[in-house]
């Protein structure tokens, strides 16, 4: 580090005494700092130099973070993007000397460039996305940013068809700059790649943050076997739930019998839907069993369940529905003990 100091010094000496020092335009020349990186054009270098040398340092702890970077000459001058983690991701002044390399390795100073890093654009303050499938059709979208804000919009759609699934969701604020999103599939008709871009909405101003994407697979059936306690038809709604509701007891009977089954074995039943219960209809014939994975409101949830249609696998097959369609006959719920 201390060569490299007597290094620009040096170079410094030949700077202040080189006939071809040129002088900097902003118009020509800039530099600024933007999503954690700074972003460096220069345009008035002479013909004469096809590469450039750039020392970078912040102006914290003097030239502790001082790093050289070779340029090459492009079509419209010289361009360098440089991550501010390079240099300790620290606000504040930041210095760029402009040095042509001769043919021989000769460095030539031309001019220097200055710039302020806001905290705002510290590669710490950018806004960071995580995307974790926490189901085979739920996601849980995560946000971080650097400031609260009044609003945070994650409009969503999958790749097929365009956008005609789109939809804006409001995203929860679960502690000051994070926001977060339970995010199911099943509200979109499409699978593979999905989008989701980022808005902050601040007085009324609506501004785009981030894109992103992610995958969206086909969810596979579970196989037809079953515990050894699991004494139901395999294939069953009963089975199912027994398989995925391990408490429910063996010999309840048919789906519609499991509510007055469970009360009767000493269960907690009743009309409110819960993450976790047991869903039971019924509707004067067999009746239906399914758990229940999610729930809005006691119109709204989603199960999985087994025999639904005929399709005698364990699955989420309808995603948001109302259980209370009479359709589907008196609905109960038996609650874990």
């Amino acid at each position: 580090m201390r060569t490299i100091k007597k290094l620009l010094i040096a170079i410094c000496a030949l700077w202040a005494g080189s006939s071809q020092a040129v002088t900097a335009d902003d118009q020509l020349n800039y530099i600024y700092a933007e999503k954690g990186r700074l972003n460096i054009h220069i345009g008035t270098v002479p013909d004469q130099f096809q590469s450039i040398r750039l020392p970078i340092w912040s102006d914290q702890k003097g030239q502790d973070d001082l790093i050289w970077y070779p340029v090459q000459r492009g079509e419209r001058g010289f361009d360098l993007q440089v991550p501010l983690t390079n240099h300790q991701d620290q606000a504040g002044l930041y210095h760029v000397h402009v040095y042509g390399q001769g043919a021989h390795g000769e460095l030539v100073g031309l001019f220097p460039l200055t710039t302020t890093v806001e905290k705002k654009d510290l590669a710490a303050s950018q806004p960071t996305i995580s995307i974790q499938q926490v189901s085979s059709h739920e996601f849980d979208v995560k946000l971080k940013l650097f400031e609260d804000v009044e609003e945070v919009l994650f409009p969503i759609w999958s790749d097929q068809d365009g956008q005609d699934d789109l939809v804006w969701y409001p995203a929860k604020k679960i502690a000051p700059g994070q926001y977060q999103l339970r995010f199911h599939a099943q509200n979109h008709k499409g699978k593979g790649l999905f989008h989701l871009h980022v808005y902050q909405k601040n007085k009324g101003q609506v501004k785009g943050l981030l894109p992103t994407s992610f995958q969206v697979q086909e969810e596979k059936p579970r196989p037809l076997i079953t515990h050894p306690d699991n004494f139901y038809p395999v294939g069953e709604c009963t089975w199912g739930t027994k398989e995925l509701a391990p408490w429910a007891q063996n010999w309840w009977g048919n789906g519609g019998m499991w509510a007055a089954s469970a009360r009767a074995a000493g269960f907690r039943t009743g009309n409110t839907p819960e993450v976790g219960a047991i869903v039971c209809w019924d509707d004067g014939s067999y009746g239906h069993v399914g758990l229940v994975t999610d729930v809005e409101h006691e119109q709204k949830i989603q199960i999985q369940e087994a025999n639904y249609n005929g399709n005698r696998t364990i699955n989420n097959f309808r995603g948001w529905f109302d259980p209370t369609n009479v359709v589907w006959g008196t609905v109960s719920y038996i609650y874990p003990n």
